[in-house]
């Protein structure tokens, strides 16, 4: 069985990089992370494409204002 975490956020630096570690901590291993990003004017995008380079379960979507 496959899980999905999805995350929404803006302006998560401060947060996001410890919410995608919990996710690669998990002993079940068949998931994705969705993390839609609502326009972070932050370092939140960067840190969560620099998670996803590693691991490709981590997705980003960016919404658009």
């Amino acid at each position: 069985m496959k899980v999905s975490i999805i995350t929404a956020c803006y302006n998560a630096e401060e947060f996001i990089g410890d919410a995608l570690e919990s996710s690669l901590s998990q002993i079940h291993t068949n998931w994705e992370h969705i993390v839609v990003d609502d326009g972070s004017t932050d370092q939140t995008i960067q840190i969560i494409k620099k998670n996803a380079s590693r691991d490709p379960r981590i997705k980003l979507i960016c919404l658009d204002k």
